[in-house]
């Protein structure tokens, strides 16, 4: 700080209230002296910032601050997974001496508009949240900051990410329904789900079609622009005996289109809801994925990396098996006997 300050003429203390994104500099002198501490090769070492911020204080403080990136205002995050998986992700944070604050990317922002709001509020790297579309790009500043996303929402650039691991999930539920006695098993599913999860649901079903005999196999079927009338035809033409389902929701349209499936008929979901407690299905550890990725970011923090990586490092949550009143009782020796 020293030698930027030598540089430009000016305060050690206007140096360091510049870097840090505290009050006390104009943000035109802040930009000015971010910039050239950029090209003199200036690094910001958080768990440097982090013992300081103790000692100026006298008490325990963030050194910086984690930007939450989301594509949504409050009113329209507050879903079950998405309020959990941020609570996680803040928990966590507090935990390691970070703040989370919430950044909402709004309509016509840039990539340099971000950047200075960024360095403005002392951010120094973002969770981004699940989009609300899926294959989104968003206008952020990616090379001066370190970020991990949640789930596969985010088209590009490719960053670190956690995700609950669908491709275990989807075996599970495919061995547990065959264990059942289930033979024609169907596997209804939503396009924005598929980019989510990286088709993973897909790749295990189609493989899992490919070895049945031919009289067995059920084409999967995305179901995005589908009526009531659609669900019974789809049941009509196929004469399935279960159904594999993304979301619990999607059994509400098959109750409403007034399928007459027969009490044998099972439904398994593959996201299980509080809401629907008695649709079968994969229990998600939302807050998990949520601290997960704040230590992917800090742990880039600490290591001084910002910046797309190189390769991508994922970390994959197992999920838990929810009994429910859709599915036939297990047999003695089921997949859910065994925690995932």
């Amino acid at each position: 700080m020293q030698d930027i300050a030598s540089a430009m003429g000016v305060s050690v203390m206007t140096v360091s209230r510049a870097l840090r994104g505290v009050a006390g500099v104009s943000e035109k002198t802040a930009l000015k002296v971010r910039e050239r501490a950029i090209e003199m090769g200036y690094k910001p070492n958080p768990m440097v910032q982090t013992l300081m911020a103790q000692v100026r204080r006298g008490q325990a403080t963030a050194a910086a601050n984690l930007a939450w990136v989301t594509t949504c205002g409050p009113e329209k995050q507050q879903t079950n997974p998405t309020i959990k998986i941020q609570q996680g992700a803040r928990n966590q944070a507090e935990k390691l001496g970070y703040n989370l604050t919430d950044f909402i990317i709004e309509p016509g922002m840039t990539e340099d508009h971000v950047r200075k709001i960024f360095h403005a509020r002392g951010i120094r790297g973002g969770v981004i949240a699940p989009l609300i579309r899926a294959g989104a790009e968003l206008p952020l500043p990616y090379s001066d900051f370190a970020y991990a996303a949640i789930g596969r929402s985010l088209a590009r650039p490719a960053l670190h990410y956690t995700m609950a691991h669908h491709y275990h999930l989807m075996e599970k539920v495919v061995t547990e329904l065959t264990a059942r006695g289930y033979q024609r098993i169907g596997f209804l599913f939503s396009s924005d789900m598929a980019l989510r999860v990286g088709q993973a649901h897909l790749m295990v079903f189609d493989h899992f079609i490919h070895g049945l005999p031919k009289r067995r196999v059920i084409p999967s079927a995305t179901y995005d622009k589908w009526e009531a009338g659609d669900f019974a035809e789809w049941a009509d033409r196929n004469a399935p005996d279960a159904c594999i389902i993304d979301y619990p929701f999607v059994w509400d349209h098959i109750q409403a289109a007034g399928l007459m499936l027969g009490g044998d008929f099972g439904v398994v979901a593959l996201s299980w809801w509080p809401s629907h407690p008695h649709v079968t299905g994969i229990r998600h550890h939302y807050k998990i994925l949520g601290s997960a990725a704040v230590d992917m970011v800090v742990g880039q923090l600490h290591r001084n990396e910002c910046g797309v990586p190189k390769i991508c490092k994922a970390t994959l949550i197992e999920g838990q098996w929810m009994e429910g009143e859709t599915l036939r009782q297990p047999c003695e020796k089921s997949a859910s006997t065994v925690e995932g």
